[in-house]
């Protein structure tokens, strides 16, 4: 609907009545001058797709949902992608009981530094791959209350979070996920990560999975560890020379067992 108003700042919207509307794909995307938004007026308890709702609105610095019913919603992929000037976003009123779909959600938040996701229900979710991608500023990250037992796609979902030091993706569930490549790669800051929820029997791609954590010293796993249908694998542990017994000849998944990785019990 706004697509590309490029010029548009504050819009006035209070007249809208948006109890009927079921679909509100990309209707900010690539609003570049968007400031402010007061969307406290928007009803939307029928809106099943907020897909790209807000894609690069980069000088947005100002959203307040807490209005919002997305009870309905099944897509929020790249909803708030490329935001790249918001520094927090509040979403503790977001019900996402129906979404399947999560993919590049907050991709290139640049600025965000604080995200509380603790009431996200994630249940339903099939793709989380970029979730996190590029957001430059978090330093800590609790995904504990995360259900991703649907999941199957993670690839690149920490990818450059360079700054985050704490992750907590300690109830993590990947039976199902086939695809890890590039997962925590550029996470510079990360000392430790804590796996041992991870079951990776099915994965088949762990290419450049932990590329460039040049401050990790420990990466602990469980006997769930398995690598046995890991096909791509490149440079999986590139660079990585704090781990115990680093060697930068054997950088793929099936030399994990090497000691990269550390075995809790």
């Amino acid at each position: 609907m706004f697509y590309k108003c490029t010029s548009l700042n504050k819009p006035d919207l209070n007249d809208f009545d948006t109890s009927q509307i079921i679909n509100m794909y990309g209707m900010f995307e690539s609003c570049e001058n968007l400031i402010h938004l007061d969307l406290s007026n928007f009803d939307t308890s029928k809106v099943i797709n907020m897909n790209g709702m807000f894609y690069h609105c980069k000088y947005l610095t100002q959203l307040d949902l807490s209005s919002f019913n997305t009870s309905n919603v099944t897509d929020m992929d790249s909803m708030f992608c490329l935001c790249q000037t918001l520094t927090k976003l509040d979403l503790s009123n977001f019900d996402t009981s129906n979404v399947t779909t999560m993919y590049f959600m907050f991709s290139h938040c640049y600025s965000l530094s604080q995200l509380d996701l603790s009431s996200f229900d994630t249940s339903k979710v099939f793709h989380m791959h970029y979730m996190f991608y590029a957001c430059y500023k978090l330093t800590e990250l609790d995904l504990s209350s995360f259900d991703t037992s649907k999941v199957t796609a993670m690839y690149g979902m920490f990818s450059r979070c360079y700054n985050l030091k704490h992750l907590d993706i300690s109830n993590f569930n990947t039976f199902k996920v086939t695809a890890m490549g590039t997962m925590f790669n550029y996470c510079l800051s990360l000392k430790t990560l804590n796996l041992t929820s991870f079951d990776t029997r099915n994965v088949t791609d762990m290419h450049y999975m932990f590329e460039y954590c040049d401050s990790i010293t420990s990466i602990y796993i469980s006997d769930k560890w398995k690598t046995n249908r890991v096909t791509y694998s490149y440079k999986m542990f590139e660079d990585c020379h704090f781990l115990l017994n680093f060697n930068e000849e054997k950088i793929k998944a099936h030399y994990s067992k090497g000691g990269y990785l550390t075995l809790k019990q």
